[in-house]
């Protein structure tokens, strides 16, 4: 889709610095698409030209550092495109724990008849913490959550984003039975990929044009 862009804009792509070095100078903007955070650091530290930078991500933890931060460049995130399948997630997870379908699934693999009572959600109310499209990971204290779940204090916990990726093998989330564990892919319809790439191209579009674009940043405060 990147090809679009070429009538207009010249487009470098590349996974290391040496890719950017002769473009460097004269970038206007620099489009994270899955690069680390060292990289992207290096890359801007080389750009004295760019007036933007926007993260394919909504989470900001592989592009935001603290000379981006102080400076003027403009900073958006693909906070919005991913939402409608994140907030699927979460109302499958509300109706995994109401529903018990561990305990229905355990069940049918041991070809055991077991009836048992199950929740109703309607009538219940929800609390969000850290409200927004998605509601930021860093609210969540890791340590206190698996202390909760170890001893029943929340009823369960549907896990998509995690303080450590990939999740270690002996992390206690795997053994934990209240816990519904997915690998940071809640979000990975078939199209995903195609919609934070077309966000991106009508913000360039509004770059382009000199208009206001969506999803600006805070930088201090980090989303």
């Amino acid at each position: 889709m990147l090809n679009e862009l070429r009538e207009t804009a010249s487009v470098l792509i590349g996974d290391s610095v040496q890719a950017f070095e002769k473009a460097a100078a004269s970038a206007d903007v620099i489009f994270n698409w899955s690069g680390s955070l060292s990289l992207i650091r290096d890359v801007f530290l080389i750009s004295p030209s760019v007036r933007w930078i926007h993260s394919r991500s909504a989470g900001l933890e592989r592009t935001l550092f603290p000379e981006l931060i102080a400076s003027e460049v403009i900073m958006t995130n693909g906070s919005g495109v991913f939402s409608p399948s994140l907030g699927e997630f979460a109302l499958a997870a509300i109706l995994y724990f109401a529903k018990d379908f561990r305990r229905m699934i355990r069940n049918q693999m041991a070809a055991r008849w077991e009836p048992f009572d199950v929740l109703p959600i309607s009538g219940q109310t929800v609390g969000i913490v850290g409200y927004g499209d998605i509601g930021r990971g860093p609210v969540i204290n890791e340590r206190a959550m698996i202390n909760a779940l170890s001893h029943h204090k929340i009823k369960g916990a549907a896990l998509d984003v995690f303080d450590e990726e990939p999740l270690p093998a002996n992390h206690p989330f795997y053994k934990l039975e209240n816990v519904l564990l997915s690998p940071h892919c809640a979000d990975h319809t078939p199209d995903w990929l195609d919609n934070a790439m077309r966000f991106f191209l009508s913000q360039f579009e509004k770059f382009r044009r000199g208009e206001p674009l969506l999803n600006v940043v805070d930088k201090k405060l980090g989303y």
